[in-house]
């Protein structure tokens, strides 16, 4: 009972903030701040109807409220069981990412730089911080990418978890979460690198088991000039 007591309480509405524009809009961005205050997830939200009330709004008001939240990544809604909070994943990063590529057109050269930035720090951090388990794992997906380079989706697929891998070791979550999603924006990159230059498979992976041996040997330096240079011949493999 104590725990509900605590749970309804951040459902507190402020009327007064609601201007009566856009309404579902408005509604989305104030129980998004209110999910964000709360900060965990598998909470569950007021009923449609409570929160219809307490905004003074129709169902369908809070219905398409609760429908934006979802596509943000703070919501999953159960049909029978109501909506409750989640924690926003890599995936919602990714989708932003994309549509702010697209609209913009980002050339190779620049998603290539902001790959180096990121992923550059993140070997040298690993090489620093990553525990014998991480490694293993690490090494674990090098593997299966080695065992499936023929198989170009499966081949992309432990590729990009490969990355994922040492920026997790990295010890660093948002550096984690935004070379994740990296990865989920670059998987046809890739596979266009790997079809049009099927050197580019071995090249590959002899940088990934560089990097492996780097990281293994706690060797900052290498981790990251190897990243570096994968991250360059990945380019070049582009634009042979």
């Amino acid at each position: 009972m104590e725990e509900n007591k605590q749970n309804n309480s951040i459902w507190v509405i402020k009327k007064n903030s609601i201007q009566h524009q856009t309404l579902y809009e408005q509604i989305s961005d104030s129980l998004e701040q209110l999910i964000i205050q709360n900060g965990n997830d598998l909470v569950k939200l007021p009923t449609e109807y409570e929160l219809a009330k307490q905004y003074g709004v129709s169902r369908t008001v809070i219905r398409e409220a609760l429908k934006l939240l979802k596509e943000r990544g703070l919501v999953s809604m159960h049909v029978g069981d109501g909506s409750y909070t989640v924690r926003p994943g890599s995936a919602v990063i990714s989708q932003t990412l994309e549509r702010v590529i697209r609209f913009n057109r980002f050339s190779d050269n620049d998603i290539t730089e902001v790959r180096k930035a990121l992923e550059i720090n993140a070997a040298g951090k690993a090489a620093l911080l990553a525990t014998s388990k991480e490694i293993e794992e690490i090494e674990s997906v090098e593997n299966l990418m080695e065992y499936n380079k023929n198989d170009i989706e499966k081949r992309v697929e432990y590729d990009c978890l490969f990355h994922g891998k040492i920026a997790y070791a990295s010890g660093n979550k948002l550096l984690c979460a935004l070379v994740d999603s990296l990865m989920d924006l670059i998987k046809e990159y890739i596979r266009i690198r790997l079809e049009q230059s099927p050197a580019g498979n071995e090249l590959g992976i002899m940088w990934h088991r560089k990097l492996i041996q780097s990281i293994k040997a706690h060797d900052e330096n290498h981790a990251c000039l190897y990243m570096r240079q994968h991250i360059d011949d990945s380019l070049h493999q582009l634009d042979s």
